[in-house]
This record gives C-alpha cells, sequence and structure tokens, in this order.
C-alpha cells in the first residue's frame, strides 16, 4: 500500500492510480461475491426488512417456506385480513402467509400511533401484519394497494399466482391449488 501512495504522490494526476485502485476492487473475489448475494433471489425479501407492528423483524419460517404476501393498504384492512385468516387454514405447513399492510400515504411520523392502533385491534391474537412504509412490496410486484391482493411465490421466491380483489372461496381454493 506505501508504494501506491508514493506513486501519487509522483503523479501528477491521482487520476489514474485511483482507476487502478477501483478496477482492482471490481476484479477481487470478495467483490464478486458481494455482486453475486445482490443477485441472489432469494434475498430480496429479507432485505426489504419489514416490521411487524411490534418492530420485529420480518423471518422465514422455514426457511424454504414459500411465501403468500397478502398485501392491502389502509383503506381495505378487513378484507386483507379476511383473506389470510382463509390462507392460513387450507394452505399447507410449508407456506407462510405474510400479512401486509402498505401504510406509503401515511405520514412516517404518524408511524407509533398507527402500530399502537394495530396492536390495540389485534390484541392477544398471535397475529403479525408487516408494516410497509415504503410501497417496497407493492413496487416490486407492480400492484395496486387500494384493493387486497395476494402474490403467491414458490420457494424460490418466483411469482406463480396474483389475484386482485376481495376474498372468495373460488379465488382461495386456486391459491390453494398451487401449492398441493
Amino acid at each position: 500500500m506505501p508504494a501506491i501512495l508514493s506513486m501519487m504522490y509522483r503523479c501528477p494526476s491521482p487520476f489514474p492510480v485511483l482507476f487502478f485502485l477501483l478496477s482492482a476492487c471490481a476484479l477481487s473475489p470478495a467483490f464478486a461475491k458481494r455482486t453475486e448475494e445482490s443477485r441472489d433471489h432469494k434475498s430480496w425479501v429479507i432485505k426489504l426488512k419489514l416490521k411487524d407492528q411490534h418492530g420485529d423483524k420480518f423471518s422465514r419460517v422455514p426457511e424454504d417456506a414459500s411465501l403468500v404476501f397478502v398485501v392491502g393498504g389502509k383503506d381495505v384492512p378487513n378484507e386483507t385480513q379476511k383473506w389470510a385468516d382463509q390462507l392460513e387454514l387450507i394452505l399447507p405447513d410449508a407456506c407462510q402467509v405474510v400479512r401486509l399492510l402498505d401504510l406509503n400515504e401515511v405520514p412516517r411520523i404518524a408511524a407509533p400511533m398507527v402500530a399502537r392502533k394495530i396492536r390495540k385491534q389485534i390484541g392477544e391474537k398471535p397475529i403479525r401484519i408487516f408494516l410497509d412504509w415504503k410501497s417496497l412490496v407493492a413496487e416490486r410486484f407492480g400492484i395496486r394497494v387500494d384493493i387486497p391482493v395476494v402474490v403467491c411465490l414458490d420457494e424460490n421466491d418466483q411469482v406463480i399466482l396474483e389475484i386482485e380483489g376481495p376474498w372468495t372461496k373460488e379465488r382461495a381454493t386456486s391459491v390453494a391449488e398451487r401449492y398441493e
């Protein structure tokens, strides 16, 4: 490293040396590994850093579970809740139903009040509702949040089914059939 620094002082312009350093970093195995990890398809869900109404981070249980996102905005919480409740009853244990409330339209300063209100409404039930303050999931899937949307993923986080609208038995059955 001292040899490189001495080159910088002898060199009329530091740009060739900086270019060399940046090129060396880009070609290093550590950088390549980091780039591969950022492209890893399974990691994008964890990278969202979603937190529930208690402030706990999202975790996939079990780690190879297929995810079923039930997404709704602040205007459709009851319809979203019905979808999630029904799916938890009919889906196999290998599926994890993720209840997600898109709160992009709510001012961030209201976050503590919103979380407190959700905790109060849920009470002692062991239900986790993940709060998406930046519409990250809606943007990822290109979905609306003014109606309930169910997005089904396989174990590799590939979308296998997307359903918009209120819960019906037929729609719920079509979700369950994807995971048989």
